[in-house]
């Protein structure tokens, strides 16, 4: 059996931007199924806080969701794989860490957009950058932008 926290890993790191959903690869299906039901034995048998394994499945849930597969596939891949896993409390615990680390990475990227929407505003609001000038005759014209 797979390390519960290398799979968990590789699927955050499977996360990305892409403006197109990219195709779940069949070794993730394993993996994914693997982290959800690790997820409901943690918290079933008491290793993992209801609150920690929602945010864990929410996050395993969302890397699903960013790609697209086969429904199938992904509930037989629960089926096969529910009776094989059995994670000791040091794995739920090592995964509800990995999940707090996401959270707070998520948390800590969004304070950095928004600090970098706020300057943003703030340049396009400070009034303007440049005036140029030019004189015909007696009369003066500027121009700011």
């Amino acid at each position: 059996m797979k390390n519960i926290v290398t799979v968990f890993f590789s699927l955050i790191l499977l996360q990305g931007c892409a403006s197109q959903k990219p195709s779940l690869q069949y070794e993730n299906y394993t993996d994914l199924a693997s982290g959800l039901i690790s997820t409901a034995k943690c918290v079933r048998d008491g290793y993992m806080t209801p609150e920690t394994g929602a945010l864990t499945r929410n996050y395993l849930t969302g890397i699903l969701n960013n790609h697209s597969y086969h429904k199938d596939i992904m509930e037989n891949e629960i089926k096969l794989n529910e009776p094989r896993i059995n994670p000791s409390r040091g794995e739920c615990n090592q995964l509800a860490m990995l999940a707090l680390e996401a959270k707070n990475r998520i948390a800590a990227e969004n304070e950095r957009s928004r600090r970098q929407e706020n300057i943003w505003r703030v340049i396009q609001n400070s009034g303007p950058i440049n005036t140029n000038c030019y004189s015909i005759g007696n009369q003066t014209f500027c121009t700011s932008y």
